[in-house]
């Protein structure tokens, strides 16, 4: 992939990661998550922790991806036909190299 091109992707989402209205999540607020769900006990913002449970974000093994410990959301409500019942929920950082790996294939 283009170096020039993987920049101002990663720039645009990185800059939709630091809105607090975006779907896309900043490494930093995708980090804050999976710290507080691997450790509930310490404390954090009381309006973070009902955020993240509201979004049901949840971690989860998928061994047939050879995945461990996956920040992921319910699909309810989404596309249920797919049969899918959990989202991986990845962030901005990670996107280009996502979009790279399913246009490879």
């Amino acid at each position: 992939m283009d170096s020039l091109f993987k920049e101002r992707m990663t720039a645009i989402a990185t800059a939709k990661g630091a809105s607090t209205k975006s779907c896309v999540l900043s490494q930093e607020r995708f980090d804050a998550i999976v710290h507080h769900l691997s450790s509930p006990q310490d404390n954090v913002d009381l309006h973070f922790k009902h955020w993240v449970r509201s979004r049901n974000f949840q971690l989860a093994d998928l061994p047939g991806l050879g995945l461990f410990k996956v920040l992921v959301i319910s699909n309810e409500g989404n596309n249920k036909e797919d049969g899918v019942k959990l989202l991986r929920v990845v962030h901005a950082n990670q996107l280009c190299d996502i979009v790279q790996a399913v246009h490879a294939r």
